[in-house]
């Protein structure tokens, strides 16, 4: 009995090891409402305009692409994931087009 007992004991903290990194996981996750990507920073700059008029906190995030070419996305975030999916509806009938979710 007292071997079961032992074996119980190991396996309620792996349990619990293992619901804690779970835990972890899902608090590190963050998630930005992409409203659209451009080559050309002055139309980003044209977009982050638009959206900011409407109320919202956007910004312009560079990238490159593996042929080193420049993209300018404009955001709305970080955002839970919860939230981020509400802003992508509301966002889509504010603006008349489809936006999408990055998840980081």
């Amino acid at each position: 009995d007292y071997e079961n007992d032992d074996t119980k004991e190991i396996q309620v903290e792996n349990l619990i090891d293992y619901e804690n990194d779970d835990t972890k996981e899902i608090q590190t996750k963050t998630y930005y409402v992409q409203i659209s990507t451009w080559t050309s920073n002055e139309e980003a700059e044209k977009e982050l305009e638009k959206v900011k008029s409407l109320g919202y906190n956007a910004f312009i995030l560079e990238s490159f692409d593996r042929n080193n070419q420049s993209w300018y996305k404009v955001r709305i975030g970080p955002l839970s994931e919860q939230k981020s999916i509400n802003l992508k509806y509301k966002l889509s009938n504010d603006l008349g087009k489809k936006v999408w979710i990055d998840q980081k």
